[in-house]
């Protein structure tokens, strides 16, 4: 599994990159595996320090053109940030799209049935018990009756993202961290007014002082600006 191109970063990470509170922060990785198996792919970031929101948040990313992948990570709070890239060789996933083309072909499934039974079967005990004892239930219920019932289980797009869920409980292949700063909502966009404190107030041969240009704030804040 190879993880590279990892944006936005600067100088490959030796400075922070910058996002801005409550604001769509966007990430894009290379990733791909030998084979062109599917894959899950995500970001994990967290807030760096001392936090009101402690510990990794995952983001899912949306497979791209020439093995690029992409999502958002939005930060909560002003303060040093990190996140990374880590993906999964999904077998599952990838077991289904063969599947389908096998039934498209018209060719007899009932040997590759029971690859995608074993294939669940591998992965079930990573979930919860309770969801363990469904599972295991309704696969022996199914293994006695109808091919068809059997085949329709396990190309439900629910007993996929059981799998899914089960996967990601493994460890996977990471990329390196990737520093982030993380601004004030106004440090992405803001209109700033410029003021020469000896201008306001001068008279004469007199320059202004901090104290004369006091009068001009509420001016300004009049105006909407966001930064003096």
């Amino acid at each position: 599994m190879i993880i590279n191109q990892v944006t936005p970063q600067v100088e490959g990470g030796r400075f922070p990159a910058k996002a801005a509170v409550g604001e769509e922060f966007p990430v894009r990785a290379c990733v791909f595996s030998e084979g062109q198996p599917k894959l899950v792919v995500r970001a994990r970031w967290r807030i760096c320090g001392e936090s009101s929101t402690p510990g990794w948040h995952f983001v899912r990313l949306k497979g791209r053109l020439d093995d690029f992948w992409i999502g958002n990570i939005v930060f909560t709070e002003q303060r040093q940030a990190e996140f990374q890239i880590e993906a999964w060789r999904d077998e599952f996933a990838s077991w289904r799209g063969d599947f389908r083309r096998w039934l498209r072909a018209g060719a007899d499934p009932s040997q590759d049935v029971l690859t995608g039974v074993e294939l669940v079967r591998s992965r079930v005990e990573l979930l919860p018990a309770a969801t363990q004892t469904l599972i295991q239930g309704r696969l022996e219920q199914l293994e006695r009756g109808p091919s068809s019932q059997l085949e329709r289980y396990l190309l439900d797009p629910r007993t996929a993202r059981l799998m899914e869920q089960a996967l990601v409980q493994t460890p996977p292949v990471r990329g390196s961290a990737v520093p982030v700063w993380v601004e004030r909502r106004t440090a992405l966009f803001g209109s700033w007014y410029e003021m020469f404190p000896r201008s306001e107030g001068s008279w004469g041969g007199s320059s202004g002082t901090l104290a004369s240009a006091q009068s001009r704030l509420a001016g300004v804040a009049a105006m909407n600006f966001d930064v003096l």
